[in-house]
């Protein structure tokens, strides 16, 4: 991991040290693995294992903010232009789309448990 992505990751969780220990360092690894699976998965159709790469490369743990706030700034990645932007936001809204909804059906059914039990 680089010194830029360590400064960027401990800005992230509000980390004020310049090295994280260990388990933080390990923890970014996994995620951003993780990030590159997710990325390369079917809800993305234009995005593979080696474009999930560049893109996780070119902006560490700021990529799922990029992708949220400014997916424009994905252009900048090699390979990436307008459609394939448009897809990843497509992908990335449908999946805050699911989630939602579970979170939804979630607290329904919490609800539900509850008016049951009293």
């Amino acid at each position: 991991m680089s010194v830029q992505e360590t400064v960027l990751f401990n800005e992230e969780i509000g980390q004020d040290e310049a090295s994280p220990d260990r388990s933080v360092n390990s923890f970014l690894r996994a995620t951003l693995k993780q990030l590159k699976t997710y990325l390369s998965s079917s809800l993305f159709p234009q995005v593979g294992p080696e474009m999930a790469q560049r893109i996780v490369s070119a902006f560490g743990v700021r990529t799922v903010k990029i992708i949220e706030k400014s997916p424009e700034k994905l252009g900048d990645v090699r390979g990436i232009g307008r459609i394939r932007i448009k897809s990843i936001v497509k992908g990335w809204a449908k999946q805050s789309k699911i989630k939602k909804d579970c979170t939804m059906l979630t607290k329904t059914s919490e609800v539900e448990e509850e008016r049951r039990n009293t």
